[in-house]
């Protein structure tokens, strides 16, 4: 507790500082909130907290004004038993040495904004008052909620409805404290200052209540339950306080005097004298918000700072896209325009090509409010043209033509030629419909890609020109020109190419050739008409009968040949027919053409439109642009910024200097972080199991669960490229944590283990400590059973703040060398990480990040810090502290280039210390960072250079290394010569 009170002080004064300079106005800080009813006895309890009779007395509402109270304790060694003073925030330096000038003053302040008649406002009062009798804490003192507003004053109708929501304004912050004020002759239920309490912190989890009034409750009663919280639980419990009654206020009884009373009252009282100690008493209140504000600065000081961190960054983004305002001259004025041209013209070249582009990035985030963007012009265009004719790809033409539809097509069109071979009027005359039909599709899929060229250029536009709006409408209309103007070029080639498609069929392709080249005519089998039955014999006529008969005869015999032959034509031309097979084949190649032509289509109009229209507008665009803009004349209309641009230039001007004081304030003092991060109950600290790497594992294979590198995250190469990597191993088992696993030196590897622990685990609630150890001896026997470590993790999950950081790395450790994911576990670590991380040793920030990226888990702002707290602990990276560290980070591809940097020279200096294990892995990390591994070849070539027969199963890992270097020199052939010495 000793060291709560020595560290209090200063962490109160560093956020009170940071409240001075303004950092509230961006940033909650933590506070405590004092909140209740109209009278529910808040001032009295103040003034029992400070030691003091300062604030304002009377009827109604006599708070109308937020007070801050920041209490400064002087000590009793240094100043006289008594001396207290008071300074408000708005009088400059004057000391106020009598209290009842204080409570003048108060009123002053809040009649001089608030009104004489009453009226109530949000806008507090700074009060600093320093004594030999107040505690060091910052409260705030708010206007009681009030239901009825007082007849005839300035206050209306809907005050309880002002009073709340200024109450909730203070309390929704999740660094406030509440301190919920409650009369103890009141029902719990219809608390006000409880209801508004639960409604932002449901859990209780920030919320202290304090129960006033307790010694005039109706005889027989008490508030012993209320204290015990058996009603309405809270998680920070309940005090009980007895203040000074009217009649002692009238009678100026002196604060203390009322204290000690206050004591010998409880003591001497039949209920509240056996009650546990802390429930009831001032100083008993006093010590439990010390102890709260210090474990809530502790607790948030890092994510402070971190924010202002943030913030700082994102405000000097925001002003230098604002620029420092629009120069005079003629010449800087050109600079300006020129720039911003530029920065326009390739932010919309990098982003059709899918570059990443920092500061592309930044505009669009600022012009989207930092949400969600939606995809790149590229990607859009990339699309447009990969639907283009898609639906037309399986498409058949023929499947809605009959047999008799070709046969009749291909009679139509056969004219006088030779039956059997039909003209290729018949193809064109079937193919020609549907061919048409790809020309209106080809003229859209222009339209489409010049409508996305005109959005994205419509959004570069008013993200770079943002502070001058009519320069923005300026290069829109010439950026719509140009693509208008490659549009209507585009259109014409594309319709030509299209015309050309339909008008001309003809066709090299050679599986069209070869599947198509030839068909076999058949015509229908003509039927023989069946001999003419033998005429039976007749008797032989005379001469003249017989030259009669003949030329009847011969007459009718000529006759009937040539009728004969007229019907027997007429016939054949009914009964003629292209056979079923000549049919098909002319369908099979209408189909494929049709779809030939698709698949030529499909390719070259876009390319057409790539080439004509996109590729065209980037090349002209800033020549066009730089052109048309680059006249002096106009540049001081053009670069007009409007009222609102100039006005938050201004304001982000003040944000930052707030920012920047605020930075300074927390690294002013370099014990600052350490006293934030401090213990505070040393003597209760758990056992750690601290899985120090002090020796990495020979290959992947041999280290069981260790971590493998994907084979999709690497490149061609064979398999025996793939880096092994070394798993941090795990200290011995600490001594002291034998109660659920006997003495052994190693968790036995068998079932009993398991049932043993399992039974234990349900039965007893164990300590953050013993969670850890248990989770260790998991991964170290390689207990891999679902449900029961599901059940561990869930139980770990409850103990996560009261875990340090050793445990933290060591459950990370042990849950990803089992491979067990489990979101809500990882994710709450990964925020307990960030809070603690100035306490991290390297093998800690090492371990943690390997853990995490062997289980894939990219959380950014845990990475992001273990990148800032790597480099300022660099110095103090032994080699597998490094090696995992840039696994980790080449793993996930998480970038940061001055962290690479720094790891990359540790490791340049200390490669003579690396096995080669290590050596490999902190390349293959540095080469997927696509960071040049040539500054550690001489490491390597050292290593080398006298392998031991261990190092020697590793070598086959360096082809992968310098296939994935950029820089095959000189350097890398002899490490290249040397690596295949050893491994032939």
């Amino acid at each position: 507790m000793s060291a709560i009170y020595e560290n209090l002080r200063q962490l109160i004064t560093v956020v009170d500082e940071l409240r001075d300079v303004g950092l509230q106005h961006y940033i909650s800080l933590p506070r405590i909130a004092a909140i209740g009813t109209q009278s529910s006895g808040k001032s009295s309890l103040i003034e029992s907290i400070v030691g003091l009779d300062f604030l304002p007395r009377g009827g109604g509402v006599v708070t109308r004004r937020p007070l801050e109270l920041r209490l400064v304790h002087l000590n009793s060694q240094e100043y006289a038993e008594d001396k207290a003073w008071a300074v408000f925030d708005k009088v400059g330096d004057k000391k106020f040495t009598n209290f009842d000038e204080v409570r003048q003053e108060i009123e002053r302040q809040t009649d001089q904004v608030a009104g004489s008649n009453k009226g109530i406002v949000n806008d507090p009062i700074i009060l600093t008052i320093y004594a030999t009798g107040a505690p060091d804490l910052t409260l705030i003192d708010l206007p009681g909620v009030t239901r009825v507003p007082v007849k005839g004053s300035d206050q209306k109708e809907d005050i309880e409805k002002l009073t709340k929501d200024m109450t909730l304004h203070y309390i929704n912050d999740p660094r406030t404290i509440v301190l919920a004020v409650l009369p103890a002759n009141q029902d719990m239920s219809v608390s006000d200052s409880l209801q508004l309490a639960r409604q932002v912190d449901p859990q209780g989890l920030r919320s202290i209540g304090v129960i006033t009034k307790i010694d005039i409750m109706d005889q027989g009663t008490d508030a012993a339950t209320m204290l015990r919280g058996e009603d309405v639980p809270l998680r920070l419990g309940y005090v009980g306080v007895k203040m000074r009654s009217q009649q002692d206020i009238a009678n100026k009884k002196p604060v203390k005097d009322s204290l000690k009373d206050e004591k010998e009252w409880f003591d001497n009282h039949r209920i509240y004298g056996k009650l546990p100690p802390g429930m009831i008493g001032t100083p008993v209140l006093i010590d439990k918000l010390t102890q709260i504000l210090f474990k809530h600065i502790r607790r948030f000081l890092p994510e402070i700072k971190k924010e202002i961190n943030e913030k700082r960054r994102s405000v000097q983004d925001r002003l230098d896209e604002l620029g420092e305002g629009v120069p005079l001259q003629t010449g800087e004025r050109v600079q300006v325009m020129w720039t911003l041209v530029t920065d326009y013209c390739e932010m919309f070249k990098n982003t059709i090509r899918g570059k990443y582009d920092r500061k592309l990035q930044r505009y669009m985030c600022n012009l989207t409010g930092g949400g969600a963007q939606g995809g790149s012009g590229g990607a859009k265009i990339r699309t447009i043209m990969n639907d283009f004719l898609i639906d037309f790809m399986e498409t058949k033409i023929t499947s809605d033509m009959s047999d008799d539809d070709i046969d009749k097509a291909i009679r139509l069109h056969e004219g006088d030629s030779l039956p059997g071979f039909p003209s290729p009027d018949t193809f064109e005359f079937l193919a020609l419909p549907h061919l048409q039909k790809l020309a209106i599709p080809s003229v859209e899929c222009v339209h489409n890609i010049s409508a996305a060229l005109d959005v994205l250029s419509q959004r570069m536009a008013h993200a770079v020109f943002r502070r001058f709006p009519k320069m923005a409408e300026s290069v829109l209309n010439l950026t719509q020109n140009i693509i208008q103007e490659q549009k209507d070029e585009t259109r014409r080639i594309v319709e030509e190419q299209i015309a050309c498609s339909i008008g001309y069929l003809f066709t090299n392709d050679p599986n069209y050739l070869i599947n198509h080249g030839s068909m076999e005519p058949m015509y229908e089998q003509q039927q023989q008409k069946p001999p003419p039955p033998v005429e039976e014999e007749k008797k032989e006529p005379g001469m003249a009968e017989k030259v009669k008969d003949a030329t009847k005869q011969g007459y009718q015999s000529v006759s009937s040949t040539v009728s004969s032959m007229l019907k027997k034509t007429e016939a054949q031309r009914k009964q003629q027919r292209y056979s079923g097979p000549f049919v098909a084949e002319i369908r099979k190649r209408l189909d494929s053409y049709f779809e030939l032509t698709v698949r030529n289509i499909r390719d070259s109009i876009p390319k057409a439109i790539g080439f004509y229209l996109v590729r065209a507008v980037q090349d002209k665009l800033q020549f066009e642009l730089l052109n048309a803009l680059n006249h002096p004349d106009k540049l001081s209309e053009l670069l007009g910024e409007p009222p609102h641009i100039v006005e938050e230039r201004r304001t982000l001007n003040n944000q930052l200097q707030v920012l920047m004081k605020a930075s300074s304030v927390l690294t002013r003092d370099p014990t600052l972080a350490a006293i934030a991060f401090e213990a505070e109950d040393e003597a209760a600290a758990s056992p750690r199991a601290s899985p120090a790497p002090s020796k990495p594992m020979p290959s992947a294979a041999s280290a069981g669960a260790g971590p493998t590198v994907p084979v999709s995250t690497m490149p061609s190469m064979p398999p025996s490229a793939k880096p092994a990597v070394s798993v941090p191993a795990p200290a011995p088992k600490p001594a002291g944590s034998t109660s659920l696993f006997g003495a052994s030196s190693a968790p036995p590897r068998s079932s009993l283990f398991e049932a043993r622990f399992t039974s234990e685990l349900m039965r007893r609630d164990l300590a953050a400590g013993d969670l850890t150890v248990a989770a260790w001896c998991c991964a170290s026997a390689e207990h891999l059973n679902e449900h029961f470590l599901q059940k561990l993790a869930k139980d770990i999950l409850m103990k996560l703040p009261d875990m340090g950081y050793q445990d933290l790395a060591n459950v990370s450790w042990a849950f990803a060398k089992l491979s067990v994911q489990n979101d809500e576990l990882f994710e709450a670590i990964a925020e307990e990480v960030v809070r603690k991380l100035q306490e991290f040793e390297p093998q800690n920030l090492a371990i943690t990040a390997w853990a995490f990226a062997t289980l894939a888990r990219t959380e950014e702002s845990m990475f992001q810090a273990i990148a800032a707290e790597s480099q300022r602990k660099i110095a103090r990276f032994d080699p597998q502290c490094c090696a995992n560290l840039l696994y980790a980070f080449g793993k996930l591809a998480v970038q940061d280039e001055k962290l690479l940097e720094m790891v990359v020279s540790r490791v340049e200096k200390t490669a003579d210390r690396f096995k080669m294990l290590e050596l490999c892995n902190a390349a293959w990390g540095i080469s997927k960072m696509s960071f040049p591994v040539d500054k550690i070849d001489k490491g390597m070539q050292a290593r080398l250079s006298i392998p031991t027969r261990r190092e020697c199963c590793c070598a086959r890992l360096l082809p992968f290394v310098y296939f994935a270097s950029s820089r095959p020199d000189a350097a890398h052939a002899a490490l290249g010569a040397a690596t295949f010495r050893l491994t032939c």
